[in-house]
């Protein structure tokens, strides 16, 4: 993710929260998966 990437509140909640716990320190590093694609994999889990 490059920093002309705004973030939603929640994820940059979600993020600021790791950085505070013991080892925080250190970039947080995820990969960028399809909404689309996790909500069907949710929906067909039931």
């Amino acid at each position: 993710m490059n920093s002309d990437t705004a973030l939603a509140p929640a994820v940059q909640s979600i993020l600021e929260a790791a950085r505070e716990r013991a080892g925080g320190e250190d970039d947080v590093d995820v990969d960028a998966r399809s909404l689309p694609d996790a909500l069907a994999r949710a929906e067909a889990d039931g």
